[in-house]
């Protein structure tokens, strides 16, 4: 069997392809009762950013549009928009905005996501 560089190529790219997506994982609850927001970022399995707002932060569950703050590590950065659903993400690398799941419960909103190759 003889193997050129044109036969392994596609498999080249495939595994090249595969190793540079990045797994992002994304979890936090928004309290009712207070409108706090915990919770946190990994990135390839390094924790990147922590939400951890203060009760009766200024957006609260009522307002659509506001922001939650997160803290991430020297090269991230994260914003969490629309109740946990809608968060905006950079890595040293790339910036991007995915959407999470969220539960809508009694008492709290639980949102999480598990994106690019997780």
């Amino acid at each position: 069997m003889h193997i050129t560089l044109a036969s392994i190529a596609p498999v080249a790219i495939l595994l090249m392809a595969s190793t540079a997506q990045a797994c992002v994982n994304f979890g936090a609850v928004t309290s009712y009762s207070n409108g706090q927001m915990d919770g946190g970022i990994t990135d390839n399995g390094a924790h990147t950013c922590t939400i951890n707002t203060i009760p009766g932060f200024s957006g609260g569950t009522a307002d659509e549009n506001a922001y939650w703050p997160a803290s991430c590590i020297s090269g991230y950065s994260a914003t969490i928009r629309k109740k946990g659903a809608e968060i905006a993400y950079c890595n040293p690398s790339n910036c991007f905005t995915f959407a999470a799941n969220c539960d809508y419960d009694s008492d709290a909103i639980r949102c999480n996501a598990n994106v690019f190759g997780c």
